[in-house]
């Protein structure tokens, strides 16, 4: 896949992966910056590491490891709504595709 080009609002040298669905969908972008994936600091390891079990499993009684994270309000590429800290879940593989199949 191409590499999109730096854009001057990230850091030097930071690039998103093109998966075509970008330009569509302009907030599908976030999920490829630093400030997501990165496995130390990025958000999404922020959230995996405050909430370790799926938030629905738990409410069924069950403890399994949350492995995505989930917005619980979808985004809709309005990037407040994607960056809030607040919005955010860990959910199972399991979970979070029956959650996104079903539209919510």
């Amino acid at each position: 896949m191409p590499l999109m080009p730096v854009h001057p609002g990230r850091p030097t040298g930071e690039r998103t992966r093109d998966t075509g669905r970008t330009q569509r969908e302009p907030g599908r972008r976030w999920y490829y910056l630093a400030r997501w994936v990165n496995p130390d600091w990025g958000l999404r390891a922020q959230v995996l590491a405050d909430n370790p079990w799926c938030v629905q499993c738990q409410q069924r009684g069950l403890l399994v490891e949350a492995t995505d994270v989930d917005h619980v309000i979808p985004h809709a590429s309005d990037p407040d709504r994607f960056w809030d800290r607040g919005n955010l879940q860990g959910l199972c593989r399991g979970c979070h595709t029956r959650k996104t199949r079903a539209g919510a």
